[in-house]
Protein backbone atom coordinates (compact mmCIF):
# COMPACT_ATOMS: atom_id res chain seq x y z
CA UNK A 1 0.00 0.00 0.00
CA UNK A 2 2.83 2.40 0.89
CA UNK A 3 4.43 1.71 -2.48
CA UNK A 4 1.20 2.69 -4.30
CA UNK A 5 0.91 5.92 -2.33
CA UNK A 6 4.56 6.71 -2.97
CA UNK A 7 4.17 5.97 -6.70
CA UNK A 8 1.05 8.15 -6.87
CA UNK A 9 2.77 11.05 -5.07
CA UNK A 10 5.88 10.68 -7.24
CA UNK A 11 3.82 10.76 -10.46
CA UNK A 12 1.94 13.82 -9.22
CA UNK A 13 5.17 15.60 -8.39
CA UNK A 14 6.65 14.78 -11.82
CA UNK A 15 3.49 16.07 -13.54
CA UNK A 16 3.41 19.32 -11.56
CA UNK A 17 7.13 20.01 -12.11
CA UNK A 18 6.77 19.35 -15.86
CA UNK A 19 3.93 21.88 -16.02
CA UNK A 20 6.00 24.48 -14.19
CA UNK A 21 8.99 23.85 -16.49
CA UNK A 22 6.77 24.24 -19.57
CA UNK A 23 5.78 27.78 -18.58
CA UNK A 24 7.39 30.62 -20.55
CA UNK A 25 10.57 32.00 -18.96
CA UNK A 26 9.65 35.61 -19.50
CA UNK A 27 8.05 37.95 -21.94
CA UNK A 28 4.38 37.74 -22.68
CA UNK A 29 1.69 35.20 -21.84
CA UNK A 30 0.74 32.47 -24.32
CA UNK A 31 -0.31 33.96 -27.64
CA UNK A 32 0.98 37.43 -26.80
CA UNK A 33 3.86 39.20 -28.45
CA UNK A 34 6.16 41.65 -26.69
CA UNK A 35 7.16 44.37 -29.11
CA UNK A 36 10.17 46.48 -28.13
CA UNK A 37 10.41 49.67 -30.13
CA UNK A 38 13.62 51.50 -31.01
CA UNK A 39 13.13 53.97 -28.14
CA UNK A 40 12.86 51.09 -25.65
CA UNK A 41 9.08 51.31 -25.29
CA UNK A 42 7.42 47.92 -24.78
CA UNK A 43 4.03 47.02 -26.14
CA UNK A 44 2.25 43.73 -25.56
CA UNK A 45 0.04 42.59 -28.41
CA UNK A 46 -2.43 39.79 -27.76
CA UNK A 47 -3.56 37.36 -30.45
CA UNK A 48 -6.70 39.41 -31.18
CA UNK A 49 -4.63 42.57 -31.73
CA UNK A 50 -2.16 40.73 -33.97
CA UNK A 51 -5.03 39.26 -35.97
CA UNK A 52 -6.70 42.68 -36.31
CA UNK A 53 -3.68 43.93 -38.29
CA UNK A 54 -3.45 43.38 -42.06
CA UNK A 55 -3.16 39.63 -42.60
CA UNK A 56 -1.35 37.61 -45.25
CA UNK A 57 -1.78 33.96 -46.11
CA UNK A 58 1.12 31.81 -47.33
CA UNK A 59 0.86 28.22 -48.47
CA UNK A 60 4.18 26.51 -47.85
CA UNK A 61 5.94 23.55 -46.32
CA UNK A 62 8.39 23.93 -43.47
CA UNK A 63 11.50 21.92 -42.60
CA UNK A 64 9.59 20.23 -39.75
CA UNK A 65 6.46 19.53 -41.84
CA UNK A 66 6.84 18.49 -45.48
CA UNK A 67 3.13 18.92 -46.21
CA UNK A 68 2.09 22.35 -47.38
CA UNK A 69 0.02 24.27 -44.88
CA UNK A 70 -1.83 27.55 -45.21
CA UNK A 71 -0.28 29.96 -42.70
CA UNK A 72 -1.97 33.23 -41.77
CA UNK A 73 -0.64 36.18 -39.82
CA UNK A 74 0.77 39.67 -39.92
CA UNK A 75 3.95 40.35 -41.85
CA UNK A 76 6.94 41.80 -40.09
CA UNK A 77 6.79 44.65 -42.61
CA UNK A 78 3.22 45.51 -41.50
CA UNK A 79 4.21 45.37 -37.85
CA UNK A 80 7.12 47.73 -38.48
CA UNK A 81 4.94 50.04 -40.58
CA UNK A 82 2.36 50.21 -37.79
CA UNK A 83 4.67 50.62 -34.78
CA UNK A 84 7.92 52.20 -35.99
CA UNK A 85 8.67 55.65 -37.41
CA UNK A 86 11.84 54.43 -39.13
CA UNK A 87 12.89 51.11 -40.60
CA UNK A 88 15.11 49.26 -38.13
CA UNK A 89 18.28 47.85 -39.69
CA UNK A 90 17.96 44.75 -37.51
CA UNK A 91 14.95 43.06 -35.96
CA UNK A 92 15.69 40.70 -33.06
CA UNK A 93 13.34 37.72 -32.77
CA UNK A 94 13.15 35.85 -29.46
CA UNK A 95 11.34 32.61 -28.71
CA UNK A 96 9.89 31.22 -25.49
CA UNK A 97 12.84 28.80 -25.33
CA UNK A 98 15.29 31.77 -25.41
CA UNK A 99 16.34 31.18 -29.04
CA UNK A 100 17.38 34.59 -30.42
CA UNK A 101 18.16 35.58 -34.00
CA UNK A 102 18.90 38.97 -35.51
CA UNK A 103 17.09 39.48 -38.81
CA UNK A 104 18.80 42.02 -41.11
CA UNK A 105 16.69 44.54 -43.01
CA UNK A 106 17.35 42.75 -46.31
CA UNK A 107 15.50 39.66 -45.09
CA UNK A 108 12.28 41.41 -44.15
CA UNK A 109 12.30 43.74 -47.16
CA UNK A 110 13.11 41.06 -49.78
CA UNK A 111 10.74 38.41 -48.40
CA UNK A 112 7.37 38.13 -46.76
CA UNK A 113 8.32 37.37 -43.17
CA UNK A 114 5.07 36.17 -41.69
CA UNK A 115 4.38 36.04 -37.96
CA UNK A 116 1.85 33.26 -38.32
CA UNK A 117 -0.80 32.80 -35.64
CA UNK A 118 -2.89 30.33 -37.66
CA UNK A 119 -2.21 27.26 -39.79
CA UNK A 120 -4.95 25.74 -41.92
CA UNK A 121 -7.46 28.03 -40.19
CA UNK A 122 -6.64 26.88 -36.65
CA UNK A 123 -4.75 28.80 -33.95
CA UNK A 124 -1.22 27.41 -33.78
CA UNK A 125 -0.71 25.61 -30.47
CA UNK A 126 2.56 25.35 -28.58
CA UNK A 127 2.57 21.64 -29.44
CA UNK A 128 2.52 22.69 -33.11
CA UNK A 129 5.35 25.27 -32.72
CA UNK A 130 3.07 28.19 -31.87
CA UNK A 131 1.50 30.32 -30.65
CA UNK A 132 3.42 32.44 -33.17
CA UNK A 133 5.66 30.93 -35.84
CA UNK A 134 7.89 32.79 -38.30
CA UNK A 135 7.37 31.66 -41.91
CA UNK A 136 9.06 33.04 -45.03
CA UNK A 137 7.42 33.61 -48.40
CA UNK A 138 8.74 35.05 -51.64
CA UNK A 139 7.46 38.47 -52.65
CA UNK A 140 8.24 37.93 -56.33
CA UNK A 141 5.52 35.73 -57.87
CA UNK A 142 7.92 34.27 -60.48
CA UNK A 143 10.25 32.99 -57.76
CA UNK A 144 7.33 31.57 -55.76
CA UNK A 145 6.78 29.06 -58.56
CA UNK A 146 10.42 28.56 -59.51
CA UNK A 147 11.68 28.02 -55.95
CA UNK A 148 8.54 27.34 -53.89
CA UNK A 149 10.02 26.24 -50.57
CA UNK A 150 12.14 29.09 -49.31
CA UNK A 151 11.83 27.90 -45.71
CA UNK A 152 14.56 25.29 -46.28
CA UNK A 153 17.00 28.13 -47.07
CA UNK A 154 15.93 30.25 -44.09
CA UNK A 155 16.17 27.68 -41.31
CA UNK A 156 18.18 29.93 -38.92
CA UNK A 157 15.50 32.61 -39.24
CA UNK A 158 12.56 30.26 -38.66
CA UNK A 159 11.53 30.96 -35.10
CA UNK A 160 8.75 29.03 -33.45
CA UNK A 161 7.36 29.81 -30.00
CA UNK A 162 7.96 33.48 -30.94
CA UNK A 163 7.14 35.83 -28.07
CA UNK A 164 9.30 38.92 -28.57
CA UNK A 165 10.18 41.20 -31.47
CA UNK A 166 12.68 44.00 -30.90
CA UNK A 167 13.43 46.79 -33.36
CA UNK A 168 17.15 47.08 -32.62
CA UNK A 169 18.43 49.99 -34.70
Amino acid sequence: MKQKIFAFLFCGLVFISSQIAAQPKGGAPDGHLVLILQDGTERVLNRAKLESLAQLELSTATPWNSNKRLFRGVTLFELIKKYSDTDPQIVRLTALNDYVIDLPIKEWTDYHVLLATRADGEAISIRDKGPITVVFGRKNLFFRFLLPNINDEKIPYLVWFLNKVEFVR
